[in-house]
């Protein structure tokens, strides 16, 4: 609790604007933008009606689905550099409370977005970026968990929940390195944050989780489907 006031107290003004500049980033939705600019449609009345990589892929095909999961991905590395950035620009070091903030913003951006009527994707491309800012390892082991999973399954939804009960493993298997520039307060709270961010991600999947356990969710393909 004491951090937590000194926290507050000493980094009040960069919680509030790593808040307001993240979700601001996370809010554009490039599944949105993409079909907007190339389709004149919203993504949101097609397929799934997920603003999202798998429902781009599914719609549109791998080169729509590939690069709006880049673009997302970007897009949480960005919300993450502007939390470091803001860090040295106010505090004149970096504030790594401020990039954890940052990145459980822009994941809720993506969710929420306030350019679309508050109704984005389920943030797992997002998510991948601000973890390969905080540490290349990291992202990549949670991505591979990510790829296994869809390879065995077929099943995006499965390797999405799969790879963000892996983040907090990964996290704690990555934490000596993140203590080696951090205190170990700050890699709790951040640990914490994450934690939430990959429990919104997964509750994003509700929907998708029941109809794994009933035999029914959709198999991926990487056919390309009729824009009718």
């Amino acid at each position: 609790m004491q951090y937590l006031l000194e926290l507050i107290s000493h980094s009040w003004l960069g919680i509030i604007l790593a808040l307001i500049v993240a979700y601001l980033i996370g809010s554009v939705n490039f599944a949105i933008v993409l079909t907007a600019i190339t389709k004149k449609r919203d993504i949101r009345t097609s397929g799934s009606g997920n603003a999202g990589a798998t429902n781009m892929l599914r719609t549109y095909g791998t080169g729509y689905g590939a690069a709006t999961l880049a673009l997302d991905a970007l897009k949480g590395f960005g919300a993450a550099a502007a939390g470091y950035f803001l860090g040295l620009l106010l505090y004149g070091e970096p504030v790594w409370e401020l990039v954890y903030v940052a990145s459980l913003a822009s994941v809720l951006g993506h969710v929420f977005p306030i350019y679309f009527s508050f109704k984005g994707g389920k943030g797992i491309s997002t998510a991948l970026g601000f973890l390969l800012f905080l540490d290349w390892r990291m992202g990549l082991s949670c991505l591979a968990v990510w790829t296994i999973m869809v390879v065995l399954t077929r099943m995006v939804s499965v390797g999405s929940v799969c790879a963000s009960v892996s983040v907090p493993i990964a996290v704690c298997i990555f934490g000596l390195n993140l203590w080696q520039r951090q205190s170990r307060e700050t890699v709790i709270f951040g640990t914490v944050l994450i934690g939430i961010t990959a429990l919104l991600v997964i509750i994003k999947h509700g929907d998708n989780i029941k109809r794994v356990l009933k035999g029914q969710e959709r198999k991926l393909s990487f056919k390309k489907k009729s824009d009718n």
